[in-house]
């Protein structure tokens, strides 16, 4: 979460192409870029924001960069260095960097402890004698036979049975049970 000011946030600008002086990296999502009317405009918005003239840090928000008016082309010189062929666009307005800080983070009350997530995977042992506690062990057992030569395959000689596997999810759904398989995890798990 970034801590900009709210009285800031309708500066932000997405950033136009232009030659900006910049923190770090300029793709940065903690980089915004903030456009003013004028230098008045933006002395006027930072008072409101609490900012002091001339601050270059500001605790809880970061570093500032004030760049001024900015040029979207730079000028084109002649082979002297010094006759301006074409000369730079300046684009209109004043324009701020401000690197965003970070929002402290808010400390975890301690609670009830988040129920445990079902395994992605159990053993086919495991595997067996959950079916076999709900009674589907001869179900399943049956229609593997009936199936491919790579689900007997699998069945057999597997060393884990995962849930997201597309052989256990069509399995479960042929016998109807495809949305109850995190719970059957969870319990083959204990087995």
């Amino acid at each position: 979460m970034q801590t900009l000011p709210s009285s800031l946030q309708a500066f932000v600008i997405e950033r136009p192409k232009a030659d900006w002086r910049s923190f770090g990296d300029p793709e940065s999502p903690r980089l915004k870029v903030l456009r003013f009317d004028d230098r008045d405009a933006q002395i006027a918005a930072f008072d409101e924001a609490g900012i002091e003239p001339g601050a270059s840090h500001v605790p809880g928000i970061g570093d500032i960069d004030i760049i001024g008016v900015v040029s979207d082309q730079q000028p084109v010189f002649g082979e002297d260095g010094e006759t301006v062929i074409t000369p730079g666009t300046m684009l209109p307005g004043w324009y701020v960097n401000i690197l965003v800080g970070e929002a402290p983070s808010v400390p975890v009350e301690p609670g009830e402890p988040s129920p445990p997530q079902p395994p992605m995977a159990i053993s086919p042992r495991q595997a067996r004698l959950a079916l076999l506690a709900l009674g589907l062990l001869d179900q399943v057992n049956e229609l593997v036979a009936q199936g491919p030569a790579e689900m007997r395959i699998a069945w057999e000689f597997s060393i884990e049975v995962r849930r997201d596997d597309p052989g256990v999810i069509a399995l479960a759904t042929q016998i109807g049970i495809a949305d109850q398989l995190p719970d059957l995890f969870t319990m083959a798990a204990t087995l």
